[in-house]
């Protein structure tokens, strides 16, 4: 075994975890530090139901009209 997979078997995703805490808490703001862990928020619901529930089902041809609807629109 060469010394990169030794390293990789000493240390654990939550050592690496708790290190890159501790640099991002001393490195940035209390409010930057915020932001950047609220970007990988796990979401809640089903996203796919939600979806069909907005969208439903449009068929290509419905979106293509619906995309020149809107270019008209904005030209």
């Amino acid at each position: 075994m060469d010394l990169d997979s030794n390293l990789m078997n000493t240390i654990t995703l939550h050592d690496i975890n708790v290190k890159a805490q501790a640099i991002l808490a001393r490195e940035l703001a209390p409010m930057e530090f915020i932001q950047f862990f609220r970007q990988y928020e796990s979401g809640h619901g089903d996203y796919t139901q939600e979806r069909e529930q907005i969208l439903g089902q449009p068929s290509l041809d419905e979106i293509v009209a619906e995309v020149r609807s809107i270019e008209k629109l904005q030209n």
